[in-house]
C-alpha cells in the first residue's frame, strides 16, 4: 500500500491558525482600550469627556467592546443585535457605580462600588450573551478581588505619594477589569477538560 506523505510546512512561511490570530486581536483590543478610556475627549460634550460620568461612560462602552471581542470567536460574531444591547447594559452598569458612589459613605463605599459594578455587569453578561453561572460567579468575585489585591499591593510595597505609586494607582479601574476578564474567561479555561471548546460563543 502506498502512503502519501504530505509536504512539510515551513514554519517561517505558514500562516498562523485563525484562533491564534483572533486571540492576538483580543489582546491588542484590550491593551488599546486602556489609553482610550483614560483620554479626556475635550471635543465631546462634558458628560462624555470628564473624569466623572464621562470616565464611567468611556469605561462602560470600551470595556463592553473588549468583552464582546473576547466573547466572540471570529469577527463575524460581533455583528449581532444583542451585542448593541450588551453595550448599553455595560454603560448602564458603569454609570450605576456613580450613583452608588454618591450614596455610599464610610469605609465600605469602595467595596459597594466595585461589587455592585461587577454584579450588574455580570448579570447583564449572563442574560444577554449567555455565559455560564460559574463564569458569572467567578467574575463577580475576581473583579473586586483583583482590584483590592492590586491596590493593596501598591499601597503596601511602594512609598506613599511616590510617582510610581501615583502612576500605578491611576490604573485602578483596569485592575478591576482584568479581574473580571480572568473570572469570565480565564478561570473557566483552566477548569475545562477540552481547552479547544470556547467558554462562550457569540
Amino acid at each position: 500500500m502506498c502512503h502519501i506523505i504530505p509536504p512539510k510546512q515551513n514554519p517561517m512561511t505558514s500562516r498562523p491558525p485563525a484562533n491564534f490570530m483572533w486571540l492576538a486581536v483580543k489582546v491588542i483590543v484590550t491593551v488599546l482600550s486602556i489609553p482610550l478610556m483614560r483620554m479626556e475627549l475635550s471635543f465631546l460634550p462634558k458628560w462624555c469627556s470628564d473624569f466623572s460620568y464621562g470616565l464611567m461612560f468611556r469605561l462602560g462602552i470600551l470595556f463592553g467592546i473588549v468583552l464582546l471581542v473576547w466573547n466572540s470567536q471570529s469577527p463575524r460574531g460581533l455583528w449581532k443585535l444583542r451585542n448593541t444591547l450588551f453595550l448599553a447594559a455595560s454603560v448602564a452598569s458603569a454609570l450605576i457605580t456613580i450613583v452608588v458612589d454618591n450614596l455610599a459613605r464610610g469605609a465600605c463605599g469602595m467595596f459597594l462600588i466595585t461589587t455592585s459594578g461587577a454584579v450588574c455587569l455580570a448579570l447583564s453578561h449572563r442574560f444577554i450573551l449567555g455565559p455560564s453561572w460559574k463564569q458569572v460567579i467567578a467574575a463577580v468575585i475576581l473583579a473586586p478581588g483583583f482590584f483590592y489585591l492590586a491596590t493593596y499591593s501598591i499601597d503596601k510595597f511602594l512609598l506613599e505619594a511616590s510617582p510610581s505609586q501615583q502612576f500605578l494607582a491611576s490604573f485602578a479601574p483596569y485592575y478591576w477589569q482584568l479581574g473580571y476578564l480572568l473570572g469570565m474567561y480565564g478561570m473557566l479555561d483552566l477548569m475545562k477538560k477540552d481547552p479547544s471548546n470556547p467558554p462562550a460563543v457569540a
